[in-house]
């Protein structure tokens, strides 16, 4: 058993990533809208590009949960059968420059952001940082640091 979900993403402009998430762990809202929260916060370029979010949403997930069985894809047009199976059915995100948002599902959201796994001394968001590779050598792919931050060597 999981605690699954299947994740579907829409860009601002009403563009829809061809590719559905099925999460089989922390398929919940309040996991999910984590992984979504922080992608977003933590990648600027993916979003106005709803491609490069989907890819680093991936990278993301797949992160946490290394273990090769925890997230798998479906062409989009198969989300709502594949999400009949899930515990959590389906979400679907819109990402834009401005943020995320789940559209109908506003009160869920609310909810989702003080559950447990939010609130707690150590939070999902802080887990989440912790599970992302630590070795970030920017020069090594012809690029620069963020302010602020200094490679590991």
């Amino acid at each position: 058993m999981g605690n699954r979900a299947v994740i579907t993403l829409e860009s601002h402009t009403g563009e829809k990533h061809p590719v559905a998430l099925y999460v089989h762990w922390h398929g919940g809202l309040e996991s999910t809208l984590a992984f979504m929260e922080y992608t977003w916060a933590t990648f600027g370029r993916g979003r106005g590009d709803i491609y490069t979010f989907h890819a680093r949403l991936c990278q993301v997930i797949g992160n946490l949960f290394c273990d090769g069985l925890s997230l798998y894809g479906y062409p989009f047009h198969e989300a709502d059968g594949v999400a009949e199976g899930c515990d959590n059915g389906r979400f679907h995100f819109v990402v834009g420059p401005k943020g995320i948002s789940l559209p109908g599902r506003e009160d869920e959201v609310a909810s989702a952001r003080v559950h447990e796994y939010w609130t707690r001394e150590h939070p999902i968001q802080a887990t989440l940082a912790e599970a992302m590779p630590k070795r970030l050598d920017y020069q090594s792919v012809g690029g620069t640091a963020p302010a602020g931050v200094v490679p590991v060597s």
